[in-house]
């Protein structure tokens, strides 16, 4: 079903207010064919030296709240998410970790309200491509919705 999606960001950069290193916000629009479904977005982003943090609006009736900032060094990052949509009355909420042991290994993990842990392990090999493990577990029947995979990208 062919359909049309138009998308438009702007940002400032070095703005110096208050800590602010840069300040974007942008919107998107998408039509379908038969012109049965419309959705329109739009959103801010904040970026300073120890954190950045992203607010979007979504239509029909949803708003996400977005934050990462480093931690204990510039090695580790913690990051989460909120989401509340109005119509339904429901949130989500994802917290996560990660750290980079050296530029070529990254490990992340996460966890969300609905008790679903992500990982993900990435080996990057110098001009020979890279190595991704991703598991993603359902703690409410762990043993019914296990899923992992393994990825090699070749360069």
């Amino acid at each position: 079903m062919p359909c049309l999606s138009v998308s438009s960001l702007c940002g400032l950069q070095d703005i110096c207010l208050g800590g602010v290193d840069s300040l974007a916000f942008g919107g998107q629009l998408k039509i379908n064919e038969s012109n049965s479904w419309f959705s329109v977005s739009a959103g801010l982003s904040v970026r300073a030296e120890l954190f950045s943090a992203g607010l979007t609006f979504k239509q029909p009736g949803q708003f996400d709240y977005t934050f990462c900032s480093n931690i204990l060094n510039t090695s580790t990052v913690l990051g989460g998410l909120a989401s509340y949509s109005y119509l339904t009355n429901q949130w989500k909420l994802i917290g996560g970790i990660g750290h980079t042991f050296d530029p070529t290994l990254n490990i992340k993990g996460r966890i969300g309200n609905d008790k679903t842990v992500n990982a993900l392990i990435s080996k990057k090999f110098a001009g020979k491509g890279s190595l991704h493990f991703a598991s993603e577990v359902d703690l409410k029947d762990f043993w019914r919705y296990p899923r992992v995979g393994l990825s090699f990208l070749f360069p």
